[in-house]
């Protein structure tokens, strides 16, 4: 079923309908045309049965496409024959209601009864000659503020079932847990009165308890470092136990959501655990304490971050690679010392003293001799070599605690600089500018009513790419980066859902429309491939607007009896096997056939295609005014040609052909 604008109304759409020569759609709001209707709503006549009038029943509908919520009242329909009226409240899979509806659906349906209906002979019927208008019902939707919000949960089987409640209590009370797990199974429910005629040949729900179903809570879990909310812990097991039975395992790589059914009785605790963690158990006090958890009831959501703290050892661990020299490097102060003292024992050498025949001293330093003559006088040379060297003791005695501190200092400064990569330490750069950026191209794809824009979203991941790459490069450097915000969680964990659920829902409206765009069916193509969503009805949706692409230059060229080529197809056709291709688009177009997926609208655009080309290919035309003339001369009644050849018309102006 196709919606309309529904995003941005942000309330249910509206149909009215039930018998009239018939069943029929009476009116919509315009959110939903009169046609989905019609294809998708069953006609109630069929499952239950009766034969007075005035009788007041409803039913609850899910399917993969939609949810639809109905009142209906038996009637008198235009020939007096037992019918009914019925109003429904519909809305696409992947919204829920924000209130109960029963209300707004009594209101409704007597505004109907107010305006529509009046007394006949034989009881109530509806006016054969009214304008019926939607405003009014629209009225009542605002006026209760029912609105959508995102959630829900598509429906697992196709099973149609009553339920009969006793009272009003219950009837409300099944509408506040329709969504509950215990009716995934069922399509279409219908409820109806204990008391009344009302019959039916479908089964009867039983054994269900609505007062003990436990309420259905939208559960999102994040895992996080106990410094930071943002430093997500990926790679962390996350475990679900409710009564002690464990009913979800994962390991986190994003916000973990799913859905869980809980009263007030039930136990359950979350369980989280990572290497060089410490495990994290909801049943200690203290842990859950440090947690951020918030439940609210009214929207029936718990969210859950939990924090896991570092063992010791891996803390010492961290402190310790951080701090500790590698054993290769010596100390720098013990290898100058070493290397000052050897040089000033070198420089000394042991002297000898000998006694000549003349008694005069001579003393032999490395192999020479030297003639002291005269006592008391040292060489001039020999005296200077020694008060330098003098001179260095002194030094070093005096300031060698001085220099010990510098070799110091410069040991440590090593060191630090070799653990960091040798990298500065000490370069802030302020993000805030670059996270508003970023955060204002996320703020309209995380909106509930966007739609989706492939431009938008491009837009936000090439800004994306470049932040994270440009943080990463500051970040090696040593460079810390101040005011930002975790980009991965932003994606991966908000903007990426969304896009991905706006897509679909797109791709989802684009393959019911009839205009079979083979352009932008390529580019749904493409996106649904980044997001890994399913491709093989967009490929065969791709498949059918080729057929058309060439059928159209069929007939905007006319006939001639050579192949027609389509820049980028590889393959070219001849006229007759273009028309012989959508004879077989019709036979898959049939329901449990291979297009079986097309709508009757969609068939029909085929069919008219086929009509065309017939003629085509009978008559040989050249162009869309032999076309025309054949038609308006073929057809026996001046007024069907007319009203043949406008529908032929507006079909090939919609194509852009005439």
């Amino acid at each position: 079923m196709e919606f309309n604008n529904i995003e941005n109304e942000q309330r249910p759409a509206i149909a009215v309908w039930g018998t009239k020569r018939g069943k029929q759609t009476f009116f919509t709001d315009k959110l939903v045309d009169k046609a989905e209707v019609d294809q998708y709503l069953t006609d109630v006549r069929t499952p239950i049965q009766f034969t007075s009038t005035k009788l007041d029943f409803y039913s609850f509908e899910q399917t993969a496409q939609y949810q639809c919520f109905t009142a209906y009242r038996t009637i008198l329909d235009w020939v007096n024959r037992p019918g009914y009226y019925a109003v429904s409240l519909l809305l696409p899979t992947g919204y829920k209601l924000s209130d109960n509806p029963l209300s707004v659906l009594d209101a409704m349906r007597d505004t109907y009864w107010e305006k529509y209906i009046e007394q006949t002979s034989v009881g109530c019927g509806i006016k054969k000659e009214t304008s019926e208008a939607a405003y009014f019902f629209i009225e009542e939707v605002k006026q209760a503020k029912l609105t959508l919000k995102r959630g829900g949960n598509t429906a697992l089987g196709s099973q149609k079932i009553i339920f009969r409640y006793s009272n009003q209590d219950t009837l409300k009370d099944f509408f506040e847990k329709y969504a509950h797990p215990k009716f995934h199974s069922y399509q279409t429910i219908y409820l109806l009165p204990e008391s009344s005629s009302l019959t039916s040949s479908l089964d009867a729900l039983v054994g269900i308890d609505l007062n003990n179903l436990g309420k259905v809570y939208e559960v999102t879990i994040h895992v996080h470092d106990e410094n930071s909310e943002q430093k997500q812990l990926t790679g962390a097991t996350i475990k679900v136990l409710k009564n002690d039975a464990v009913i979800l395992e994962k390991v986190f790589e994003q916000p973990i959501v799913f859905q869980l059914e809980m009263s007030e009785e039930d136990d359950i605790r979350y369980i989280a655990s990572k290497k060089n963690y410490e495990p994290f158990n909801s049943i200690r006090k203290d842990q859950f304490e440090r947690a951020h958890y918030e439940k609210k009831e009214k929207e029936g959501t718990v969210y859950l971050a939990i924090p896991l703290v570092m063992t010791p050892e891996a803390k010492e661990s961290i402190r310790t690679q951080r701090q500790a020299p590698k054993k290769s490097e010596k100390p720098v102060e013990q290898t100058q010392k070493g290397t000052s003292k050897t040089r000033h024992k070198q420089g000394r050498k042991t002297q000898q003293k000998h006694h000549t025949s003349k008694g005069k001293n001579i003393k032999i330093h490395e192999g020479r001799e030297i003639d002291l003559s005269y006592r008391g006088q040292d060489n001039k040379n020999e005296r200077k070599r020694r008060n330098k060297v003098k001179n260095q003791s002194n030094f070093l005695k005096k300031y060698r605690k001085l220099i010990g501190l510098i070799l110091l200092l410069v040991v440590i400064i090593a060191v630090v600089f070799r653990f960091s990569g040798g990298r500065h330490t000490n370069a802030v750069k302020d993000w805030k500018t670059k996270t508003e950026e970023i955060k204002k191209l996320a703020e309209p794809i995380t909106k509930a009513n966007w739609q989706w824009n492939n431009d938008q979203y491009t837009k936000f991941v090439k800004t994306f790419d470049k932040q994270k790459n440009t943080i990463d490069s500051l970040q090696k450097v040593g460079i810390i980066v101040k005011n930002m915000i975790d980009l991965d969680s932003l994606k991966n964990g908000i903007v990426d859902p969304k896009a991905k659920m706006a897509l679909d829902t797109a791709i989802s409206k684009h393959l019911k429309s009839d205009r079979f765009d083979y352009v932008k069916t390529k580019k749904f193509i493409t996106d649904a491939t980044t997001f890994r969503l399913s491709t093989s009805k967009l490929e065969q949706y791709k498949s059918i607007s080729i057929h058309c692409l060439f059928a159209n230059q069929l007939i905007r060229k006319g006939y001639k009896k050579e192949e027609i080529s389509i820049p980028g197809q590889e393959r070219s056709y001849t006229p007759e096997t273009i028309q012989s291709n959508f004879n077989t688009l019709l036979y898959k177009s049939r329901p449990g056939n291979e297009y079986g997926f097309l709508s009757e609208t969609q068939r029909n655009i085929l069919n008219i295609y086929q009509d065309i080309l017939i003629a085509y290919n009978y008559k040989r035309h050249k162009s869309t005014e032999e076309l025309k003339a054949y038609v308006l001369v073929r057809k026996e009644l001046g007024t069907e040609a007319r009203k043949r050849w406008r529908q032929i018309s507006e079909f090939l102006k919609n194509r852009g052909i005439e």
